[in-house]
C-alpha cells in the first residue's frame, strides 16, 4: 500500500518540481514503485522536465472518458506520472459520481505503487492546502532566501487553522553545505515554535546548489539521469534512503482516498447547507414584499383580495391545506387597519 507525500512549498520557484521528479526516480532505482501525481494547475513542469506529453489528464477521469490506468504515463526508468491539470482545481467542488470515479481512482493508485508523491502548486490556495492535508506525509521546501522562508511559514498557519496536527518534514534546498542547512532549520523552527506553536517540524535533508540542475532542465532530462554523479544526484539517492526508510508503512494506509471522500461528502453537505438557506432566504424576500404592498396606506379591501387570491390558491395547489404563517400575519396587519377577520375571512375564501 502506498505511502501519499505532499511536496510543496509556500512560493513558486524553489524547487519543488524538480525535487518531485529527482526524488521519485531515485526512489525508482532503489527498487521502489513510484508515482508522481501531477497536482499543480497551472504549470506542466514535470512534462517539461521529462520531455513528455500526455494525451489525457484526471480531468477524462472525472468525466467518465478514460480511467486512472489509461491516463497514467510511465517513463522508460518505470516513474508513473498523473497528469492533473486543470482537473485538480475541481476535486475540491465535485458532484457524487465525480467523487466516485475520484475515490476509485486514488485507491487503485494506493494498491498499485509504493509511494505516490504529490507534486503541489505553490501557495496557499484552497486546492493547494487540500492536496497538501490529503497525504499521510507533508515535505515543504525551503531555500535560504527571506521569501521562501516567510511564504513557508505562512502555509504552515494556513494548515494549521485547518486544525492539522501531524509532523512535517523540511527540506532545504539550494544550499552550500549541510550546517548551513541545519542553520537555517534551526531559525525557520524557531520562528514556528515562537509564533505558530508548532514543535512538530522534522529536518528531512539537504541538497547542495549545484550548476547540473540548471544544465539538466535545459536537456529536458532529470539531474539524477543526466549527471548520477554529480553531487545533488548523490544527495536525491541519498533522500530517497531516507525517505524510504521514515516515510513509509503509516499508520493509515487508505489515507489519501479516504480524505477526499470524507472531504467531498463535507463540501456537498455545505452546499446543500447554503442552499437551503438561499431558498429560505428568498421565501422571506417574497413574503416581505407581498407584506410591504399590504401595509401601503392606500391598500383596501379589494387590493388586499386581489394581491391574497393567487398567493392563496398557489398554495392550495401545492400543498393542502393554507399557510398559517400567511395568514396570521395577514389578519394581524389587516385588523391593524380595521379590517375585521371574519368579513376578511368570508372575502378571500369564498
Amino acid at each position: 500500500m502506498a505511502s501519499v507525500i505532499a511536496i510543496t512549498s509556500g512560493k513558486g520557484g524553489v524547487g519543488k518540481t524538480n525535487v518531485t521528479t529527482n526524488l521519485g526516480l531515485a526512489l525508482v532505482e532503489r527498487q521502489c514503485r513510484v508515482c508522481v501525481f501531477d497536482a499543480d494547475t497551472g504549470l506542466a513542469n514535470i512534462n517539461i522536465l521529462l520531455g513528455i506529453a500526455p494525451q489525457y489528464t484526471l480531468e477524462h477521469v472525472l468525466s467518465g472518458e478514460k480511467s486512472i490506468t489509461e491516463i497514467t504515463v510511465t517513463t522508460p526508468q518505470g516513474l508513473a506520472i498523473v497528469p492533473a491539470a486543470s482537473g485538480i482545481a475541481r476535486c475540491v467542488d465535485l458532484d457524487e459520481q465525480q467523487l466516485q470515479k475520484l475515490v476509485t481512482a486514488l485507491q487503485q493508485l494506493e494498491e498499485q505503487y509504493d509511494f505516490i508523491l504529490i507534486d503541489t502548486a505553490a501557495g496557499i490556495d484552497k486546492s493547494v492546502l487540500e492536496f497538501v492535508a490529503s497525504a499521510l506525509y507533508q515535505i515543504i521546501i525551503i531555500t535560504p532566501e527571506p521569501t521562501s522562508l516567510t511564504d513557508a511559514f505562512a502555509l504552515l498557519k494556513m494548515l494549521l487553522t485547518r486544525r492539522f496536527n501531524r509532523s512535517v518534514y523540511m527540506l532545504v534546498n539550494r544550499v552550500r553545505d549541510y550546517p548551513t542547512s541545519r542553520s537555517i532549520f534551526r531559525r525557520f523552527h524557531g520562528a514556528v515554535k515562537k509564533y505558530l506553536h508548532f514543535n512538530t517540524l522534522r529536518y528531512l535533508g539537504y541538497l547542495p546548489d549545484d550548476e547540473h540542475v540548471a544544465q539538466a532542465v535545459t536537456r529536458q532530462l532529470p539531474v539524477v539521469l543526466s549527471y548520477p554523479d554529480a553531487s545533488v544526484s548523490c544527495s536525491f539517492f541519498a533522500l530517497a534512503d531516507v525517505v524510504k526508510k521514515q516515510l513509509r508503512d503509516g499508520d493509515d494506509d487508505r489515507y489519501f482516498s479516504r480524505y477526499w471522500h470524507s472531504h467531498s461528502r463535507k463540501e456537498q453537505q455545505a452546499r446543500a447547507v447554503a442552499q437551503s438557506r438561499q431558498a429560505e432566504k428568498r421565501q422571506d424576500d417574497a413574503l416581505q414584499e407581498v407584506l410591504k404592498q399590504l401595509r401601503r396606506p392606500e391598500t383596501d379591501l379589494q387590493q388586499a383580495d386581489k394581491i391574497m387570491r393567487p398567493l392563496l390558491r398557489a398554495y392550495g395547489e401545492k400543498i393542502s391545506g393554507h399557510p398559517g404563517k400567511i395568514f396570521a400575519e395577514f389578519y394581524r396587519l389587516l385588523e391593524e387597519q380595521e379590517f375585521s377577520e371574519q368579513s376578511l375571512k368570508e372575502h378571500i375564501l369564498r
